[in-house]
């Protein structure tokens, strides 16, 4: 619903009708009305409609400025959005191939099974228990206490050694 308002913007009174809010109304009348003394305090000698072609000038400069830089913002927006739907494709195509490596793996589990079942039954092979991992063998070895380095016997001692009770 439009409202009528009376404005003052640099000393000069404005009647205006416009459906905006007060707030809104009070707002845009403040930045006007800011800029406008600030190019008649800039230029001293400027009449009023001069400063009001110039405020509009520096006003629609910003505006272009604005709506350039949103522009540009909406094409890094749309090239991100691009990105995004191709590592989503990507993490599609990669969570695909795990499935398929999980259902290769699966698949050669039960064959492999099917297969110690068959030798079991054909008496080739006897599994107990599962065959030690590397890391159950590495374990293992270093669990065993070192064996004892052999003496080296002298000559005579080993000539002896070789000799029974009976040989004497």
């Amino acid at each position: 619903m439009k409202k009528k308002y009376t404005l003052t913007i640099a000393d000069v009174p404005l009647n205006v009708t416009v459906d905006e809010s007060p707030e809104t109304v009070e707002y845009i009348v403040g930045v006007i009305d800011r800029k406008m003394r600030e190019i008649l305090l800039r230029s001293r000698y400027c009449p009023k409609t001069q400063a009001a072609l110039l405020c509009a000038l520096d006003l629609c400069a910003e505006k272009i400025k604005a709506k350039d830089e949103i522009e540009s913002l909406q094409d890094e927006i749309a090239s991100l959005e691009a990105a995004i739907k191709a590592a989503e494709d990507k993490q599609r195509r990669a969570d695909a191939f795990t499935a398929a490596l999980e259902q290769e793996k699966a698949r050669l589990e039960d064959e492999n099974a099917k297969l110690r079942d068959a030798l079991k039954q054909a008496g080739y092979m006897t599994f107990e228990e599962e065959a030690p991992t590397v890391e159950e063998k590495k374990e293992e070895v270093e669990e065993q206490p070192a064996a004892p380095k052999k003496q080296q016997k002298n000559r005579v001692g080993a000539m002896f050694d070789l000799l029974t009770f009976s040989d004497i």
